[in-house]
């Protein structure tokens, strides 16, 4: 009996040695749900939560909601996009242990025909494998790939611009990035200089976009929209 208890008391001395840092971390579930302006949910929404460290994606279900599981805490940015809608960004969020209410989006339906922001990339985030951050495309809107266009991509933080250019394929890199919020804009002497276009690096996903379209700065044609 003795040494049972005194091998009870070994233990409990040594649980009392280990320091708070060895504690596993605190992981947070965050929940919400995306709706119309009506007030219905919108299935099949797409949600993405980014930060410095990754992005992670899940579709919200049939009745609008959605959940991320094993958050650590910290500062993220919040997009929802779904067909039919424009979509959205909720910027700099700060999920902790006392983030308990539930995440509200309202999205609202895009207008019909053309705009600015169906001239905008599509981008993705896919699981990194080399030392490539950003990979994209620069095309002339009528006549495909564009070679020598300046694609600059700028810091949010440190403000700090970097440039590539676009090659025969019309494709552009950067290499190694500081994980953070960036913005790219493409320019070229004989094209309008594109908007600002926000995206995220991360330190574990490599960020794609689809063709950036650029016009002629005399350009006549027309753009026929369905």
């Amino acid at each position: 009996m003795r040494k049972a208890s005194q091998t009870l008391s070994v233990i409990a001395f040594l649980l009392m040695m280990v320091p708070p840092s060895v504690a596993a971390p605190t992981t947070l579930h965050i929940e919400g749900v995306v709706l119309d302006k009506m007030g219905a949910g919108i299935p099949g929404t797409s949600v993405r939560l980014i930060s410095k460290e990754m992005v992670r994606e899940t579709t919200t279900d049939q009745t609008g909601h959605f959940a991320f599981a094993s958050l650590p805490s910290g500062k993220y940015d919040m997009q929802a996009s779904h067909d039919g809608f424009k979509s959205i960004i909720e910027q700099d969020l700060q999920f902790s242990e006392d983030s308990t209410n539930p995440i509200s989006i309202t999205l609202q339906l895009a207008a019909s025909g053309c705009s600015a922001e169906t001239q905008f990339p599509t981008i993705s985030y896919k699981a990194r494998s080399g030392r490539d951050s950003v990979v994209g495309l620069v095309h002339d809107l009528f006549d495909g790939p564009l070679v020598g266009a300046a694609v600059t991509i700028t810091s949010e933080t440190t403000k700090k611009p970097r440039l590539a250019m676009s090659g025969a394929d019309g494709e552009f890199r950067f290499k190694e990035l500081e994980p953070g919020k960036y913005y790219l804009k493409v320019s070229h002497t004989n094209y309008t200089e594109t908007p600002k276009i926000p995206i995220w690096i991360t330190s574990v996903n490599l960020t794609q976009l689809t063709p950036i379209f650029v016009t002629k700065k005399r350009e006549t044609r027309l753009i026929i929209c369905q």
